[in-house]
């Protein structure tokens, strides 16, 4: 329906539970809505999650964040990440490995260079 509208942003919440059955699902419906095009989002209480894919992303932070970056339905190439405690410089994140989790906010900003494929970025709002 809101495809239909010409929404070109759209926010969910209230879609992560104790059912990851759906929400993997909104995982997809980030996925196919990146592939037309549409920016869109998980808002939660204490977490963000996003997805990008062939771009560059910048955000202000707080420094001491936790985040995760995991490559979804296929490996990530030339992947860099700068401002966090584990940086990488054109890096292959493999898809089925867990190299992406926990990472941390050691600069008040980040940036996230997806050269080839998608991620999933996971923001934790509270100290994890």
């Amino acid at each position: 329906l809101l495809l239909n509208m010409n929404v070109d942003d759209i926010t969910f919440s209230g879609v992560v539970g104790d059912r990851m059955d759906h929400t993997f699902a909104v995982f997809q419906i980030l996925y196919k809505l990146k592939l037309k095009g549409i920016k869109s989002r998980i808002v939660e209480k204490d977490l963000d999650i996003f997805l990008l894919r062939n771009e560059i992303f910048v955000m202000s932070v707080r420094k001491g964040e936790t985040w995760s970056i995991l490559p979804i339905f296929e490996e990530a190439r030339k992947v860099d990440l700068e401002g966090f405690l584990y940086p990488v410089k054109n890096f292959k994140f493999p898809f089925g490995k867990t190299v992406g989790v926990s990472n941390e906010t050691v600069e008040d900003s980040v940036k996230i260079v997806v050269g080839e494929g998608s991620i999933l970025v996971f923001r934790w709002k509270v100290r994890v």
